[in-house]
């Protein structure tokens, strides 16, 4: 069954200067993106520690991130005597997990999926174990770590609908890879169903949602409680929205029913916050260009008095910003996908109970 997987593997090395030049599009938007791209090639100046075991876990971006952070602090804990390298895939994703966890893990990206870059990573960092999180099913990597008998889990995994019939339609090499893993740890039954629609051979167990075990800090109703205080007009707090982790279209229907809102409440609030970052300065021109000269508009800044729309980049922020608004919005829930922050969003309602505000109507 080597056949297929060979075939994806040329196809990747035939793809991977348009590889390159999608890194260098994005660059555009995001100088970050043009940085490091030696580590996506399986080359590092970082190096693990000679006395230590290696826990090699992905997390490709900044949901899976925010996911794995109490299961990467738990092996912190539990395994002393063991080193934690998180590979992520994209510069936001990098940017969140050194700021949550700084220098107790190692980083660096992930490689390409072709043989050649991943042996030169594996045989750098020479992992006991591997962690993906959620959806990364990457043949070569899967392979090169059963071949070096490398324990290889899939956790937090999700599948939906469509996925599954995509993966069905390359079932040669996906699912030669999912019976190569030693553990699928699924969040959901339905999730579980879908899995065993692709193979019957592996075995899937449940874990339910990581994202549920986020840690919001105890200290976020004082912070809050500050900055809401700080934000006040005239000693009133003012009705606040956010619309958190927002994708591309979606600011559009937050700005025109925002509008609305402030014909009712005219010192209400409105703070957005796109999910990517490289986005950033497209939201910017959209909030200014859809947003008539009466409103006032701050990127970046305290919000002050006259200040009926802000602008902010800052996705690790978002639990602070849920918890200082009286009503949110989360991305993805203007159409019938699941939001990717509401769980998020759950977890800061659960510690706030104690104090019911005012706010905006529905």
């Amino acid at each position: 069954m080597a056949m297929p997987r060979n075939l994806y593997t040329a196809l990747f090395c035939l793809l991977l200067p348009l590889y390159f030049i999608r890194l260098g599009w994005k660059g555009l938007s995001n100088k970050e993106y043009f940085m490091r791209w030696s580590e996506r090639l399986g080359l590092t100046q970082n190096k693990p520690s000679k006395d230590k075991s290696l826990i090699w876990i992905h997390a490709v971006s900044v949901g899976e991130v925010n996911a794995s952070i109490s299961l990467i602090r738990s092996l912190i804990n539990n395994y002393p005597q063991s080193e934690i390298l998180v590979t992520t895939s994209t510069p936001t994703g990098s940017k969140l997990l050194l700021e949550r966890l700084g220098n107790k893990i190692k980083h660096q990206y992930l490689p390409v999926d072709i043989p050649f870059f991943i042996n030169l990573f594996l045989d750098t960092w020479k992992p006991k174990c591997l962690i993906l999180l959620e959806t990364e099913i990457w043949p070569n990597i899967i392979h090169a770590c059963k071949k070096r008998k490398i324990y290889t889990a899939l956790v937090n995994a999700r599948l939906s609908e469509k996925s599954k019939d995509n993966y069905l339609k390359y079932s040669s090499v996906i699912k030669p890879s999912l019976d190569k893993l030693d553990l699928i740890l699924a969040q959901y039954k339905s999730d579980k169903k879908r899995f065993y629609e692709i193979s019957t051979q592996i075995e899937v167990e449940l874990c339910g949602n990581l994202k549920f075990d986020q840690d919001i800090p105890y200290e976020l109703e004082e912070i809050s409680k500050t900055i809401r205080q700080d934000w006040s007009i005239d000693g009133q707090k003012r009705p606040t929205l956010i619309a958190s982790s927002t994708h591309e279209g979606e600011e559009e229907i937050i700005l025109q029913a925002f509008k609305l809102i402030l014909e009712e409440l005219p010192g209400a609030l409105l703070i957005l916050v796109p999910r990517h970052l490289e986005r950033f300065e497209r939201v910017k021109k959209t909030i200014l260009n859809r947003t008539p000269e009466r409103i006032k508009v701050t990127i970046f800044d305290k919000p002050k008095d006259e200040t009926k729309i802000t602008g902010n980049a800052a996705t690790n922020e978002i639990a602070v910003k849920i918890h200082i608004s009286f009503n949110g919005y989360v991305s993805k829930t203007l159409d019938p996908r699941v939001a990717n922050d509401l769980f998020i969003t759950i977890n800061v309602a659960n510690q706030v109970t104690n104090t019911v505000e005012k706010g905006i109507p529905n």
